[in-house]
């Protein structure tokens, strides 16, 4: 259980360090957080990040889909 866990943190860690900064921040804010300050709408209202609002979602999927197949997840209609 405990090394399950550490490879997901793993997968999640090496996603992260492949994304880039916006996709980052967005991650960071809207999944990691205790306490989230901002949504997508906000993150871009504040230039927390610099794309377009599709861009921006675009982003979050791209990074999703990347974990999803770090942690041999394709059919993502099975996780909610």
């Amino acid at each position: 259980m405990l090394n399950t866990l550490k490879h997901h943190r793993d997968v999640i860690d090496d996603c992260l360090d492949d994304a880039g900064k916006d996709t980052e921040t967005i991650i960071r804010e809207l999944y990691f957080k205790r306490h989230q300050q901002y949504t997508m709408d906000g993150l871009i209202a504040n230039e927390l990040i610099h794309v377009s609002r599709t861009q921006a979602f675009r982003l979050r999927d791209k990074f999703i889909q990347l974990v999803a197949e770090g942690l041999d997840i394709y059919d993502l209609s099975d996780v909610s």
